[in-house]
Formats: structure tokens, sequence, C-alpha cells
């Protein structure tokens, strides 16, 4: 479920997704996850017993990770595949939660994932997913993909999710309204 960029959520979205769902029989196979805590909130309150999965870009993984997550029940924190280091894999199941990771497409990617500890991978290419995780070693030779231009990417994104997770990583959680200095003045 998801408002976009800078609108409201849909007033009511959650509560009729969640209703055709029920109106089907289909709670048991479900896993409701968005990007957009409000639905998920709306959805905690209409069932204390759906389960539900965060979805986390890049920039959201400053802000109260592991009590937002608490606070709704949330089985797993799904995140952009960058951020999702050892470490950081580590962390969020010290604390309860199972890491899925999206989207992923490259093989080599896939490895790194696997071999970081996620419970899962979102992916436009299921085939290729279900071949690395039954084959890994017929995909651990370099994936040539990478361009200097596709490398530097990679740097630049690497560098941001350091950036957004590193607080989770040192303990220092932090409420959405709280802003860290990086320059004292």
């Amino acid at each position: 479920m998801k408002a976009g960029k800078g609108r409201a959520p849909y007033e009511g979205m959650a509560e009729k997704v969640y209703k055709i769902v029920k109106k089907h029989r289909a709670l048991h196979l479900v896993v409701f996850q968005s990007f957009d805590f409000r639905y998920l909130r709306e959805l905690r309150k209409l069932d204390a017993k759906v389960r539900i999965h965060s979805l986390y870009d890049i920039p959201q993984m400053r802000w109260g990770v592991v009590p937002n997550n608490k606070e709704i029940g949330s089985e797993s924190v799904n995140t952009h595949h960058f951020t999702a280091t050892t470490a950081f894999v580590a962390a969020m199941h010290q604390e309860g939660f199972k890491v899925m990771v999206f989207t992923v497409n490259s093989p080599s990617s896939m490895l790194r994932v696997i071999q970081n500890g996620v419970d899962g991978i979102i992916t436009n290419k299921p085939q290729l997913a279900a071949d690395v995780i039954a084959n890994p070693e017929k995909f651990s030779h370099k994936d040539h993909t990478w361009t200097i231009i596709g490398a530097s990417l990679v740097v630049a994104v690497v560098a941001l999710s350091w950036w957004c997770i590193s607080p989770i990583l040192r303990g220092e959680l932090q409420s959405k309204g709280e802003r860290r200095h990086l320059h004292p003045n």
C-alpha cells in the first residue's frame, strides 16, 4: 500500500484492502507491507493477528526502525538490498525481526545478501533467485554487468546507506523529529 510522495494516505485504504482479503478468506496467505506506517498502524488496529512487514527506503533508515516496528508488531524489516550489510541484518535479528530485501535482480547481489544472512529476497527474477539459492557455486564468479558509472553509483549508494544505518548499528535510534548535526556550531 503506497500513498505516493508527498501525499496523505488514501482515506480508508488499509481497511478496504483488509476487507477484500478477509472476504476471500486469504488472511492466512497475505503479508501486508507498506512504506507508510499510517497504513500499517491502521491494519494493526483492525486485526491484532494480521501479518505485517514494514518497507524502508534508504533515507528512512535513520528514523526509528526498531521502535516503529515494535509498535506495529512487524515481523520483518524489508529494505533496499544495499542496506542489508551483515551488521544490519545481525542487529535486526537481535531485535527479533526478519530482514527481507528488495529489488534484487542480479546473481552477485543475490549471493551477497544471502551471505549477509537475509531471510528473504524480493525480486523481479524469481527463477534466477531459485537457481542462485539451489546452485550458488554456479553463480559465484564475477558478475561483469558493472560499468565504471555503475561502480561509481554503487559507491555513492553504499555511502548513503552507511550514513543512514550507522546510527542504528551504534544503537543511536532516533525519533523522526530529532536531527543530528554533523558539524558542531
